[in-house]
């Protein structure tokens, strides 16, 4: 079954390495680099999964990556417009404040790292 995943991060190789295992499993990739351009999209709900990095930048203007932007922000957006919109997060934030405010939410979360796409990837159920 092919399916419209969106992904949200700005590391190019990260990026890279999902959306190859993605497109090799037949799926559409759509990418935003700032989590200002995911929230548009989330909003359309033109996707069928997500996958979030854990800090983005807002827009393309901000020099840094904020985990008020990133995959808490995003997840709750999916979550308030499309509340069975199936989404990960991946992150190198382990505070528990950061964990919990996700799990409370249903979102699973998994340490940042390219050798996590394939775990990424199964729990999505792809």
């Amino acid at each position: 079954m092919m399916a419209k995943i969106l992904i949200a991060d700005d590391n190019p190789r990260d990026v890279a390495v999902l959306k190859d295992q993605l497109k090799k499993l037949g799926h559409v990739v759509t990418y935003c680099e700032y989590s200002q351009d995911a929230q548009v999209k989330i909003r359309r709900g033109t996707m069928d999964y997500a996958i979030f990095d854990g800090c983005l930048p807002r827009y393309s203007d901000q020099k840094w990556p904020s985990s008020e932007w990133g995959g808490v922000f995003l997840a709750r957006e999916a979550r308030r417009f499309w509340p069975n919109l199936p989404c990960v997060v991946y992150t190198n934030n382990l505070e528990q404040d950061y964990l919990d405010q996700l799990e409370e939410m249903g979102v699973p979360v998994f340490l940042k790292g390219i050798h996590n796409a394939n775990d990424i990837i199964t729990k999505l159920g792809l």
